[in-house]
């Protein structure tokens, strides 16, 4: 009986599977090179201290308001009504009040009083406003905007506080405002 005997490979076998070895290396070497670099470039991005972050903001941003200041007393004909509001006095939580009443805010005597001005009507604001509070009819005078309790003022000479604003309002027509002098005051 005649055995078989095996051949070897010959050398070109052998070169074809070296360079299929080498080959199949050099591609794994490759894509994890390029692992290494996107997740390098990732890291990076991702937490580098000097990429930009959402800004956040701070409260004094958020809370925009103005300011009034006193300026004197002036007397004027209250021409008519605008149909927009003034909510004055210690009113509760006012900043939140504002945003519920879509108004514009001043705060009056350092902060000890607010000023929420506003179209909303005067059963809204009795509804949504707590604290002491007074509301106005914003009145048109000549040279500023009047505020008065009584409806029936129209067409009367009204002493009046000026107070100066330092940020313009959607509902006034001008940057200064009047406050009805109650009677009995010092004029």
């Amino acid at each position: 009986m005649v055995k078989a005997r095996k051949l070897g490979k010959s050398t070109a076998e052998i070169r074809r599977a070296k360079r299929r070895e080498r080959k199949v290396k050099l591609g794994t070497a490759f894509i994890i090179i390029l692992l290494v670099i996107g997740f390098t470039v990732a890291a990076y991005w991702g937490f580098n201290p000097r990429s930009p972050s959402p800004k956040r903001q701070t409260i004094e941003e958020r809370l925009v308001f103005g300011e009034a200041v006193p300026s004197g007393i002036d007397s004027s004909v209250v021409e008519g009504l605008t149909g927009n509001r003034a909510v004055f006095g210690q009113l509760d939580v006012p900043y939140d009040l504002k945003k519920r009443l879509n108004g514009d805010f001043y705060i009056l005597d350092n902060g000890l009083t607010q000023l929420i001005i506003t179209n909303a009507s005067t059963e809204e604001i009795n509804s949504e406003a707590k604290g002491d509070y007074i509301v106005y009819e914003i009145g048109i005078c000549k040279g500023f905007d009047c505020l008065v309790k009584n409806n029936n003022n129209t067409n009367e000479s009204i002493m009046f506080d000026i107070y100066e604003l330092n940020m313009s309002s959607r509902f006034l027509r001008t940057n200064r405002i009047g406050f009805e002098v109650e009677l009995g005051e010092n004029i």
